[in-house]
């Protein structure tokens, strides 16, 4: 499978540019390719040039033609990056799902010989925009693409895909997300990187949600102590991996369900870039470091994410704080960068190896200290990240992307996060879009034991 996709708002400001027109428009897309191993491609929308007056050769409602001289700096900057040439035009003229015309197919064609010879290995497409919907597909192959927007909602404007079965026991949650939802819920591939109180309670909501593809990332092992608010541990489970049990209470709810389950640290080399495999993140962990990993993957890879957490605060034995917390981050949503959420010497440890660690003078302040958890506050704060996912992908009205959760008070308050311009991880000019570029790489632990 080939994606296509766009940060938000900018698919949906150039359908609306292009249905003002009465005449073809056109735009050419540069895209940052990115390989997803068995999932195949996810190229990722860098840039938007719409075509201007003066650069048609011809233009009518039924053919617009460019002129070469607007044409060739565009494939020469394609070419010098290796990215993927993606060229979009309306067919003002069709409603309904729109269709390429023989002659796109004859142009297509000679356009996809010329761009696989001259930047070879990756792909490039056709995106058609019609008066109500739109399609995409390869220049050579003429293979179905799918056309995603992320944003505040996760949005696919085009799926080749057929539709995912629903099943009897969906029944009453059709009821408010329709049948259209339900198999959106479907085709998703999720991935959950944590698996304890907060990830193992997400992996069984969104199981009987009707999820059926996941990526589940933990190291850790299940202890005594953390039984109490694990979901889906049993007495005999102390000393499993987590992924195991995970998979297990996954596979009671969807037996079918396609499960890879990773038992790493998501900062180990190549771990967390496996995260682009998926099409939604559920942020789970509670370090610093892991945050940060996702928090760059979310807009740099254009994969929406939800964080989550609980804190318990006492002081003096007494305890004087207790809420949760559920956040997105995805384009047009500010970030940790932005809110200053993460502390940079706590990332810098925990990028370290263990022996590193060991050494570093300054890594035992403040280690060490067993915070309270309790599963009650932890399924608070999963089901109004999950509910939050419903509203990204399904549609359904519920609107807010940040809400703060305060136990002593019982309430839920919504906030609004906006990013800061220029921001090194959620804006353009920092790793929104970026992809794999060697410029831009993501936090690993690269400093192996044996080097230590």
């Amino acid at each position: 499978m080939i994606d296509l996709v766009f940060p938000a708002p900018q698919l949906t400001e150039l359908m609306n540019r292009f249905r003002q027109e009465q005449f073809e428009s056109c735009a050419i897309l540069l895209a940052a390719p990115v390989c997803r191993d068995q999932a195949g491609w996810r190229l990722l929308v860098r840039e938007i040039q719409v075509v201007p007056e003066g650069a048609y050769k011809r233009r009518t409602d039924r053919i617009a033609e460019l002129k070469t001289e607007f044409l060739l700096p565009l494939e020469k900057r394609a070419a010098r990056g290796r990215w993927s040439l993606i060229y979009c035009h309306s067919h003002p003229w069709q409603s309904g799902p729109p269709s390429f015309s023989p002659l796109d197919d004859e142009t297509d064609g000679l356009a996809g010989s010329y761009l696989d010879s001259r930047i070879p290995g990756i792909p490039h497409l056709a995106l058609l925009i019609g008066r109500e919907k739109m399609c995409a597909r390869t220049l050579t192959a003429t293979t179905p693409v799918r056309v995603i927007e992320v944003g505040r909602n996760l949005i696919f404007h085009f799926d080749p895909s057929g539709p995912a079965l629903l099943e009897a026991a969906h029944d009453r949650q059709i009821l408010l997300f329709g049948e259209i939802g339900q198999q959106f819920l479907g085709r998703l591939k999720i991935g959950v990187v944590g698996l304890g109180g907060t990830g193992s309670a997400v992996a069984q909501e969104i199981a009987h949600l009707g999820v059926s593809s996941y990526l589940l990332i933990d190291k850790d092992i299940v202890e005594e102590t953390n039984r109490n608010r694990m979901v889906g541990s049993e007495p005999e489970d102390v000393g499993r991996k987590k992924t195991e049990v995970v998979e297990r209470l996954i596979r009671r709810i969807r037996p079918s369900a396609e499960i890879l389950a990773i038992p790493e640290d998501v900062l180990a080399p190549g771990i967390g870039r496996r995260l682009a495999e998926v099409d939604f993140i559920f942020c789970c962990t509670d370090t610093h470091g892991s945050r940060n990993l996702i928090n760059q993957l979310a807009y740099q890879y254009l994969i929406p994410c939800i964080d989550m957490g609980v804190a318990i605060l006492p002081k003096n034995g007494v305890v004087i704080d207790i809420g949760g917390r559920a956040q997105m981050l995805a384009p047009g949503l500010g970030c940790f960068t932005c809110q200053k959420a993460l502390d940079p010497n706590e990332i810098r440890r925990e990028l370290l190896s263990e022996a590193h660690r060991r050494a570093d003078p300054y890594f035992s302040i403040g280690q060490g200290v067993k915070q309270p958890a309790v599963i009650s506050l932890n399924s608070t704060a999963v089901s109004l990240a999950t509910t939050m996912f419903l509203g990204v992908v399904t549609g359904i009205p519920v609107r807010s992307r940040l809400q703060y959760y305060d136990a002593m008070t019982g309430t839920v308050r919504s906030a609004r996060l906006n990013p800061e311009p220029g921001c090194i991880t959620c804006s353009a000019e920092g790793a929104l879009a970026r992809g794999d570029t060697p410029d831009w790489p993501l936090p690993t632990r690269t400093i192996q034991e044996a080097e230590a």
